[in-house]
């Protein structure tokens, strides 16, 4: 073995080292591999940055950009929900989320296109009551076997075609791969529509931290602002939106005003609904009625700040100071730029809304 050989297995060790020791980020540890490379002359300072000009590079960078505006714009989960209330049996549900699964793979990173779609196999799963391993098993695998249809399917392919490219004169085109990857992922999605059965049916894995704390479904403000499609619509029609997964248990009018809505009741811009629904389900229905969250517009400024805005989930434990203290006083948006979604209770349906002054009779 030559000294550059021992350089370059002991700077891959590093490397390994470093990943497992998940202290620095993967494109730190990418870059001080590269930089020691350079310095013990492995690689040639000429040839040092030379990677970042193949073109599979701009493809892959390509290929995230699509992906992400696709998951922005909620496309799938607006065509998949009302697809899969249509379907009553769990082979049909796993086999119609794996098929979308692995032929949107083909076009897209298959990481990207899990994301996507595992909100919406853990909802399924918690609906028929059944263990959301049943569902992103089958996913997991439908998304490695899609990605061999295309050229742009997965990395590797890339990288082989590149390769081809220098040797041959000639890359491999998008469906080249498609005569052995189509036939795989038909295959694999029959088999996966039933082999969901050979998983244990027990497996539950770690509990969120909704379901560890037992957190009661979220209430939540939202205004009907100017531009909304929801004016003039009725109360069901705002419950639709999500197939009946939210609840409207209020609605305040002229700032002091609470009713228990009926389902027919119309509803008029300025009105302040009350919602009750799970996190994912309420920001899906805010995106599609044009609605905004109460409060949304005292920390607009904060969020434009910032490139992604997240939501968090706390537990006021026996020793906090927050016991005995009402969000109003707390002033959380103005000191600490926190917007407060809502305040869930163990054991005790919370059936009003987040200001209790306002809408003290809404019970």
């Amino acid at each position: 073995m030559t000294l550059n050989q021992a350089e370059a297995f002991a700077i891959v060790l590093g490397m390994l080292g470093l990943f497992a020791w998940n202290r620095l980020r993967y494109d730190v540890v990418s870059a001080i591999a590269l930089s020691v490379a350079a310095l013990t002359g492995i690689i040639p300072t000429e040839k040092v940055f030379q990677g970042f000009a193949n073109p599979v590079i701009i493809i892959v960078g390509s290929v995230l950009v699509i992906g992400r505006a696709i998951t922005i714009s909620v496309i799938v989960e607006a065509v998949m929900r009302p697809l899969l209330h249509t379907t009553r049996t769990t082979s049909s549900q796993v086999a119609m989320l794996t098929a979308c699964v692995t032929f949107l793979s083909a076009f897209m990173k298959n990481v990207g296109t899990l994301g996507i779609f595992m909100p919406i196999a853990i909802q399924t799963a918690r609906r028929n009551e059944r263990s959301a391993s049943c569902y992103l098993m089958p996913l997991a695998f439908g998304s490695l076997v899609g990605g061999t249809m295309t050229l742009i399917g997965t990395s590797p392919n890339l990288l082989i075609s590149s390769v081809r490219q220098e040797v041959e004169g000639k890359p491999f085109g998008m469906f080249d791969f498609a005569p052995v990857g189509l036939p795989l992922s038909i295959i694999a999605v029959a088999f996966l529509a039933f082999g969901w059965r050979l998983l244990p049916k027990d497996r539950r894995g770690t509990p969120a931290p909704d379901q560890r704390f037992e957190v009661d479904n979220y209430i939540s403000e939202a205004h009907i602002s100017a531009g909304s499609s929801l004016i003039g619509k009725t109360v069901g029609d705002l419950e639709h939106l999500s197939d009946g997964e939210i609840s409207v248990t209020a609605i305040i009018r002229e700032r002091d005003r609470c009713s228990i809505p009926r389902a027919n009741w119309l509803l008029f811009e300025g009105d302040l609904v009350v919602l009750q629904a799970d996190p994912v389900i309420l920001h899906e229905v805010i995106a599609k009625g044009g609605l905004t969250l109460a409060g949304a517009e005292e920390i607009a400024s904060a969020e434009s700040k910032k490139e992604e805005v997240e939501t968090v989930e706390a537990v006021v434990t026996a020793e906090s100071q927050l016991i005995g203290r009402t969000p109003a006083s707390l002033d959380l948006r103005q000191r600490f730029e926190v917007n407060l979604l809502a305040i869930s209770r163990s054991g005790q349906k919370i059936r009003r809304a987040s200001i209790e002054p306002r809408c003290g009779s809404a019970t």
